[in-house]
Formats: structure tokens, C-alpha cells, sequence
């Protein structure tokens, strides 16, 4: 697992748990993570295929960062398809738990 991977799982662990924020220090590491207030809920894929953050209108964004409800936070490939991934509201939306171009299954935990 990635170190940039794990932290998105704390984060989304953190959230879940209704932890707003922590610290770990240990040899040589220092970490503070605090999440913002309007974090976003889940975000699932609503079909198979493969994961990217790469969208039609752009470069790839920095996470976490502000939304607006509906707006295109991903997509996913299917074939020669980009299917949109949305955020279901207004808020921050966490950094994405799938890794660019993991094959992800219907209903699995994008963000």
C-alpha cells in the first residue's frame, strides 16, 4: 500500500468514526491530519470499470478540495466510454480511495 493510499484510508477510517482530527509521532515521523467539516459521504462507482481521475474537461485535481453537488470529481472507463462520477452534494471531497486506473466493481467506495 502506498503511504499517499493509507492516508486516504485513515482519513475515510477517521470519518467514519466521527474523528475530526490526530496526531501520531513516532521515529522520524510526524503526522497531523485534520479533516474538514463538511467532508463529503461516500462517493460509490455507480457502474464497473476502470478508475481515473482524469476527466474530459481537464487535468487531474488536487484532493481534498471544495465541490459543488453534481459536479464530475472522476470518471470511470468503460471501453472507449468516460462514464462521470459526481459528488452527491456541496462540501470537501476526500482524496479517492482507488488508485488511477484500478478496475473497480458497481457499488465499490470511490471516495
Amino acid at each position: 500500500m502506498t503511504d499517499h493510499k493509507a492516508e486516504r484510508r485513515l482519513m475515510r477510517m477517521m470519518a467514519a468514526r466521527g474523528i475530526g482530527a490526530m496526531t501520531y509521532q513516532d521515529d522520524g515521523i510526524d503526522l497531523m491530519i485534520a479533516l474538514p467539516k463538511d467532508l463529503l459521504g461516500e462517493i460509490r462507482a455507480p457502474q464497473a470499470g476502470r478508475f481515473t481521475l482524469s476527466t474530459p474537461g481537464g487535468e487531474e485535481p488536487a484532493f481534498p478540495r471544495q465541490v459543488r453537488a453534481d459536479e464530475i470529481v472522476a470518471c470511470l472507463r468503460v471501453g472507449p466510454l468516460l462514464l462521470p462520477v459526481s459528488a452527491p452534494s456541496d462540501g470537501t471531497c476526500p482524496p479517492p480511495l482507488a488508485e488511477e486506473g484500478d478496475l473497480v466493481g458497481y457499488g465499490e467506495t470511490l471516495f
